[in-house]
């Protein structure tokens, strides 16, 4: 055997054949969510026991901070609550009727004069679409509906389980993260889990994504881009920075002959990387020299085609967050992609459909539904619920002349009413 093979044989020799759950490296959230697979373990706030979310107890706040880290991961979320809300939210017989005590519970719907019923219903999706999960906090009096809240998983956890290792309670303050006791000491509330075969006066309801893997939180399916949604921000970063730097390339100066103190190095490199970086940066940089070979030598730390490296992996990481969403066309979120001038209305409107019937119907009939629960055991029992579609249809006599044009594009906005009914 010769030195290459012998080589080859103990690089390949390292390498496992088998995979298992040990060698694997594992997302992040996901990681931090293995113990709610095996064995959930409990933290305390106040009187009150609950099971962390996550090993730090924080995956809610990791998912809020990622959704301010990338554009194209924000940006799908928000477009996609506004698809799932729609227009407009209306009961069926109610809405626009005579009944006042309905007609009060819609305009004060989430506890005071102005938090509609049509606001907790978009805050509803837009934390739903932002954690894979929301709480519906339902106050009732007898037969009456009071109010209908929605809740962040920042604010709440699952309580303690009881004897049959069932959710029989959660615990609700203004946010679990570390370090706000002091502030929030005190707060914390136990609440009962809703029951739609009894009549509570507070209760809260949990809706969680169905495709999450662990019995007791919601994550949504984008975590699987965790990434992705890392390295977009990243992306954001070093643009910022060579637009700070004017686009220059790295230098590397090296000073000779100076005999100088640790301190006079340290300050006079701090005045020369002053004047040659940041966006107000000096064209023209002077330094007084006593010989000529005591003159800095400046070399440039060049990678080429930098631009079109960063420009690649941009796509390809917008790429791989469309996906995660389930995004069926890219202009449907505004995100444009390179080698493609435009989309028809007809591209449009396919792919809208498509998106439509496989995410947003499902999200928007899973959270009608539990909408339509929480009012069981009131005198709103059959209550029926229908949305307002959005219309992206271009007018089907589109003329060639600017108007025409003009009035296709306003068309856009205009509502189409979704004969989809929740009961």
């Amino acid at each position: 055997m010769n030195k290459i093979q012998k080589m080859f044989d103990s690089m390949f020799a390292a390498i496992p054949t088998t995979a298992s759950a040990n060698t694997m490296d594992r997302n992040p959230i996901d990681s931090s969510l293995e113990s709610l697979l095996k064995n959930p373990t409990y933290n305390r706030i106040g009187n009150f026991e609950y099971i962390k979310f996550g090993t730090n107890d924080d995956i809610d706040t990791v998912l809020e901070i990622l959704k301010d880290k990338s554009a194209t991961h924000s940006g799908i979320i928000n477009r996609k609550s506004k698809m799932v809300a729609g227009v407009k939210l209306s009961a069926k017989g109610l809405t626009g009727g005579t009944d006042k005590v309905w007609n009060a519970f819609q305009k004060a719907a989430g506890g005071g004069y102005g938090r509609t019923l049509e606001l907790e219903w978009k805050k509803m999706i837009s934390i739903y679409e932002t954690h894979g999960a929301v709480g519906l906090l339902v106050n009732t009096s007898g037969k009456d509906m009071v109010t209908l809240q929605a809740v962040s998983p920042r604010k709440l956890r699952i309580g303690k389980l009881n004897s049959k290792n069932e959710v029989d309670h959660y615990i609700l303050r203004p946010t679990f993260q570390k370090g706000s006791g002091r502030i929030y000491a005190g707060t914390e509330r136990k609440v009962v889990a809703f029951d739609g075969e009894k009549i509570q006066k507070e209760s809260l309801l949990y809706i969680k994504n169905p495709a999450t893997e662990n019995d007791f939180y919601g994550t949504p399916n984008y975590i699987a881009a965790f990434n992705f949604i890392e390295a977009d921000y990243k992306f954001g970063v070093t643009i910022h920075n060579a637009a700070e730097n004017g686009f220059q390339p790295k230098v590397m100066a090296t000073f000779i002959g100076r005999n100088m103190s640790d301190g006079q190095k340290e300050d006079h490199a701090d005045k020369f990387k002053d004047n040659f970086s940041g966006a107000d940066r000096e064209l023209v940089i002077v330094n007084y020299v006593r010989r000529e070979e005591e003159m800095p030598k400046i070399d440039k730390l060049e990678i080429e085609n930098l631009d079109k490296t960063i420009s690649t992996m941009a796509d390809l990481n917008d790429a791989k967050i469309l996906t995660a969403h389930s995004v069926t066309n890219p202009a449907l979120f505004g995100v444009m992609v390179s080698g493609k001038l435009g989309n028809t209305g007809t591209e449009l409107e396919s792919a809208y459909n498509i998106f439509r019937a496989t995410e947003m119907m499902p999200d928007r009939n899973l959270l009608l539904e539990a909408l339509t629960l929480a009012f069981a055991k009131t005198k709103y029992e059959d209550i029926e619920f229908e949305v307002e579609d959005l219309n992206i249809s271009p007018q089907e006599n589109r003329g060639d002349n600017v108007d025409a044009v003009q009035k296709d594009e306003e068309s856009v906005a205009e509502p189409v009413k979704d004969e989809t009914k929740t009961k």
